[in-house]
């Protein structure tokens, strides 16, 4: 019984190509798994839209926080009367250019719907098929005087 040298080396190496063939498909399933994993992670970021939403009028001076002219400083979470119209909440997002906006995760931040209820008195958008309410503890001020009150931020639930 001879054995052929020749037949057992190409053994072998098909035996490698077929490894490494495997172990390569392997790898790329295992990447596949990870990135559809990481993206379904990402795919849903409408709670952090609802956060950047809700900071910016709770401390931005141009939005409806009031500012107080003997300190010349805002007071953050604390909330103008004077400022509190439709038009106010509406200016408070200007500063995204629709047209200019190349990434659609950047068009969803634009096209979010925000209604806000202050003590009864309600601005912002009413139309919502699926509504969140996220409720914030301020300060109101209105003509000299200051009270707590609870701000309700509407959002639209949207599914991801």
């Amino acid at each position: 019984m001879k054995t052929n040298k020749g037949q057992m080396l190409g053994g072998k190496m098909l035996y490698f190509i077929v490894a490494i063939v495997v172990i390569s498909m392997l790898f790329l399933a295992f990447i596949n798994i990870t990135t559809e994993s990481q993206k379904i992670k990402v795919d849903c970021v409408d709670p952090f839209y609802h956060e950047i939403m809700m900071a910016k009028v709770l401390t931005d001076s141009s939005c409806m926080t009031y500012f107080d002219e003997d300190t010349e400083r805002t007071v953050v979470g604390t909330i103008d009367m004077d400022k509190y119209t439709n038009e106010s909440l509406s200016s408070c997002f200007t500063y995204l250019d629709p047209d200019h906006i190349e990434f659609e995760i950047m068009q969803r931040f634009i096209d979010t719907k925000i209604g806000l209820t202050l003590n009864s008195n309600s601005i912002g958008s009413n139309e919502f098929n699926n509504k969140q309410t996220i409720n914030k503890l301020v300060q109101v001020y209105n003509k000299g005087e200051v009270e707590s009150s609870i701000l309700e931020f509407h959002f639209e639930i949207t599914e991801c």
